[in-house]
């Protein structure tokens, strides 16, 4: 499952239906609280990884596109992305996201 929402996160992102992935509504117990939704989870993220995922993933701009415009190096901008997606998984992972 965090296999599969993370290779459908553009898709996630541009249409903002994370939160009919959230734990609470997989799980038969209602007395779960409702976890944050994907959109909140990104805007929690720091800035310079927020705005690389951004980019990125709503805007479709490439790394090199994205550090041209930023005025940083590719690997930067590639670094940012990979850390905003180790922490995205986390925090879904601490949400029961991915768990069977």
């Amino acid at each position: 499952m965090m296999r599969r929402l993370l290779f459908l996160l553009p898709a996630l992102l541009l249409t903002g239906c994370a939160g009919r992935y959230a734990p609470a509504m997989l799980s038969a117990d209602s007395s779960v609280a409702p976890a944050p939704s994907f959109a909140d989870q990104v805007a929690a993220l720091p800035g310079p990884q927020r705005l690389a995922l951004y980019l990125h993933y709503y805007q479709g701009y490439t790394t090199g596109e994205i550090a041209d415009m930023l005025g940083e190096n590719p690997s930067t901008v590639r670094s940012r992305l990979v850390q905003a997606r180790k922490k995205l998984k986390l925090k879904m992972e601490e949400e029961g996201y991915g768990q069977t």
